[in-house]
């Protein structure tokens, strides 16, 4: 249910407990009275970085943005099975890549198998070029995959905005790679979705 009235924005951010104590003590000090609606007031708070756009936008809709111990603070991308976020865990304040499987394909067992699978073998690599996986499981109604966050672009992003990078540069990226693909390899791992 979309979250029209400041009343029940805040009440959601008491509830999600997505600020800090003394950020929610001065938006219902402060800031609640001075504005309208909850879109006046989400505006506020995405403007002093206590909220991404995400948040606000979803918030707004009524949509939960915990995971968990994870808050969701940002979609990073998306693939033909999961949808990837960028969260934060709420006890440790360790920022990570959370993995969720689509809403659509719950009910698909081999899918939730697949994704299981996934996590056993992901959580075996240990290796500079391969992002770390922290923590797998149930909740709620889903299945979730958190792992290292990489703050950055990725390496399409990198040279479609610079350009091309020399040829020393380049066999670089690719023997990172390559090495952090054959560590996976020697863990059993076959990945079949490279891509920059």
């Amino acid at each position: 249910m979309a979250l029209t009235s400041t009343i029940d924005l805040v009440d959601a951010l008491d509830r999600l407990q997505i600020l800090e104590a003394d950020q929610l003590t001065q938006v219902r000090r402060e800031l609640q009275p001075h504005f309208p609606n909850s879109r006046a007031l989400g505006g506020e708070l995405l403007r002093r970085g206590w909220l991404t756009t995400y948040q606000v936008t979803n918030l707004l809709q009524g949509r939960d943005l915990v995971v968990g111990p994870y808050l969701l603070l940002d979609r990073l991308g998306e693939g033909a099975t999961g949808v990837v976020f960028k969260a934060v865990h709420r006890a440790m304040r360790r920022v990570a890549a959370v993995k969720l499987i689509r809403k659509e394909l719950l009910a698909d067992a081999e899918i939730v198998a697949r994704f299981y699978r996934e996590i056993e073998v992901v959580s075996r690599l240990d290796h500079l070029n391969v992002v770390h996986a922290y923590d797998a499981g149930p909740v709620g109604p889903t299945h979730f995959l958190a792992m290292e966050f990489v703050e950055g672009i990725d390496l399409g992003k990198f040279i479609e905005t610079k350009g091309p990078v020399s040829m020393e540069r380049g066999c670089d990226f690719i023997r990172q790679a390559a090495l952090g693909l054959q560590h996976a390899h020697e863990q059993g791992l076959v990945h079949r979705d490279v891509k920059p």
